[in-house]
């Protein structure tokens, strides 16, 4: 940096003296203690679904919290371990790769003081649940079943998901036993998931926020009353697509929501 901008900013700096006392006064800043720590976020899987969740986490807290300064938000740890191995790919194949280093990075979490942990990936549950009852990890299927028991008791419910969360079983927990769900057929579903892989996973994008929309249409026509979006990317693109989202259940949407009900911003 030159002589002369640095005598510039220097300048500045003398003029603004009073600056700070301008700026309203918060809480001094803390010692970082893992207290501090609200809720850790286990994300990558996919990277922008990840960056979905925690703009709804910030929604959520804006809408029932109404923060006026930072210090009013929650703290988050937000980990994007992008190099997870697919979780369906790992489903078909060979789980133990992804099983490890999921593992290693909750614990990384956890030993940063995240209290409890949200992975915004509803295949990768297929994983946690059987594996990892230890960790304090968010359980989204179950999270849904309690909102659709509150709110749509009984009603018939279908899902969009990918291959891999239907065959691990996630489908059935998202509802009560004995509640009818429907999926898609084998043929629409290879079509889900092409559309999921080759375009929303991409960073090309998905111009169009409605295309999944025809896939919830063909559940509909399945006389379905609501349907779920059991795929971080399906319900990204829903939820902000301009369709009616009247009969869709957004999971991540869920979270965000009851988390920013129950949380208190730390007192001084």
């Amino acid at each position: 940096m030159s002589n002369s901008v640095n005598s510039t900013i220097v300048a500045e700096m003398e003029n603004n003296g009073n600056l700070a006392a301008t700026i309203p006064e918060r809480n001094a800043p803390r010692p970082y203690r893992r207290e501090h720590i609200d809720l850790g976020v286990l994300g990558g899987m996919g990277p922008q679904a990840t960056q979905y969740f925690v703009e709804e986490l910030l929604r959520s807290v804006e809408v029932r919290q109404k923060p006026r300064h930072d210090q009013e938000y929650p703290n988050v740890l937000v980990r994007f371990a992008c190099y997870l191995p697919d979780r369906t790919t790992a489903l078909e194949r060979n789980l133990e790769p992804f099983a490890e280093a999921f593992i290693r990075e909750a614990n990384a979490l956890l030993d940063l003081g995240c209290p409890k942990i949200v992975v915004p990936c509803i295949t990768a549950h297929s994983v946690i649940q059987p594996r990892m009852a230890h960790l304090p990890v968010v359980d989204l299927p179950r999270v849904v079943a309690a909102h659709l028991r509150n709110t749509r008791p009984g009603a018939r419910v279908g899902v969009l998901a990918t291959r891999g969360t239907r065959l691990a079983g996630v489908i059935d927990k998202f509802v009560d036993e004995g509640q009818e769900v429907v999926v898609l057929p084998v043929q629409e579903e290879k079509e889900l998931m092409a559309v999921i892989y080759e375009k929303a996973k991409s960073w090309q994008g998905l111009n169009d926020l409605s295309a999944f929309g025809k896939f919830a249409d063909r559940l509909r026509e399945r006389k379905c009353d609501v349907v779920i979006a059991g795929c971080t990317e399906i319900e990204m693109f829903l939820a902000r697509g301009p369709r009616d989202t009247s009969d869709l259940i957004f999971p991540l949407r869920i979270v965000a929501e009851e988390f920013a009900a129950s949380w208190k911003p730390a007192t001084a």
